[in-house]
């Protein structure tokens, strides 16, 4: 890897300084995991109710529960950036083929997943989403069931993860050719595959706070090899592949984030973690997809050399890294602040 130039790091850091005062907070931070509402059964119609959700999110998602149930007295408390409630819920009937509706979903653009441990029967995890805002309480969950919703949930994972889809695009910048762009994706997924499945099957356990520093930081690393890039030979696809599978591997640590926080379906550990997996990669595709159209239409309007030139890639890797190096402060912070 090249010495990144002082003018390279201090155009970086003159970047970050700008981005501090125009970019929203909703667009700093990463992923969030979706809310986790969890219905536990503790004897005949009385159910224990947990909901788990963001401090952003917790005044403005609502729930509606069945006509005939009535809620006791909730008490909450913070976790990190969490907020949990937990209360108590009578019903006159069981909860099962009765409806449940979630609002505020559609406002806030978040799925929900719904933990239902009924009557002694394997537990339930449905996902909500702004597509689907309420529930008919199933008595048992089908296969077809999780793999549709883990699916989704990586899915979602990827795409609202904006440190990720930054990555992507910065092994676009660095790779020119067609052939080396697909080793060095590749490699990424391999990586990342490799580290998700041993990260949520608890095999490899790290702390997220500094997995998420270390994620901003391989978007630095990406943008600075772009930065001093000067042509595309051998050495700089094999570096490439090397970046990307090894950086991969810590990217999968951030994708199983999601999956500890929601779990895994006991009687289907392994369709669920291959749904999430497959989820992510399906996102991941569709990035690369709206890239490749992105390239078409500027093809067809003769703006590709315009749009891929030296200036354009300059500006995008300048972009990327001070959005990098934002990450880096402000994630570093908030672990020091939790310390």
């Amino acid at each position: 890897m090249t010495t990144p130039s002082l003018r390279a790091w201090s155009t970086v850091l003159a970047v970050l300084g700008l981005l501090l005062a125009v970019v929203p907070s909703s667009v700093r931070a990463h992923a969030l995991s979706p809310p986790v509402l969890t219905v536990r059964e503790r004897g005949e119609r009385h159910y224990r109710v947990s909901f788990r959700r963001s401090s952003l999110a917790a005044a403005r998602l609502e729930l509606d529960w069945p006509k005939d149930c009535r809620t006791g007295e909730a008490s909450e408390r913070s976790e990190s950036d969490q907020r949990v409630q937990e209360f108590e819920l009578v019903c006159s009937q069981a909860l099962a083929g009765h409806t449940l509706r979630v609002f505020g979903l559609v406002e806030l653009e978040l799925s929900l997943l719904v933990y239902l441990e009924l009557d002694r029967a394997e537990p339930i995890r449905v996902l909500l989403s702004p597509q689907r805002t309420s529930l008919v309480i199933p008595a048992r969950e089908s296969r077809w069931g999780v793999l549709r919703d883990y699916v989704t949930l990586g899915v979602q994972h990827l795409l609202t993860g904006p440190d990720h889809i930054l990555f992507v695009l910065g092994l676009f910048l660095l790779m020119r050719s067609l052939r080396a762009r697909l080793v060095a994706l590749t490699a990424f997924t391999l990586g990342h595959s490799v580290t998700l499945c041993l990260s949520a099957l608890s095999v490899v356990r790290v702390p997220q706070a500094p997995v998420e520093i270390g994620i901003a930081a391989s978007l630095l690393v990406v943008a600075l090899e772009v930065l001093e890039q000067r042509d595309e030979g051998a050495h700089v696809a094999r570096r490439a592949w090397v970046m990307a599978s090894g950086f991969g591997l810590l990217h999968g640590l951030g994708f199983a984030s999601a999956l500890i926080d929601t779990g895994l379906p006991a009687h289907a550990v392994p369709l669920s973690l291959f749904g999430f997996n497959l989820g992510v990669e399906l996102g991941q595709l569709l990035v690369i997809a709206a890239l490749v159209s992105v390239m078409f239409v500027l093809g067809k309007l003769h703006l590709t050399e315009r749009a891929t030139g030296p200036r354009m890639r300059i500006v995008a890797a300048y972009t990327i890294g001070g959005l990098a190096a934002m990450w880096c402060i402000e994630r570093t912070l908030s672990l020091l602040a939790e310390a």
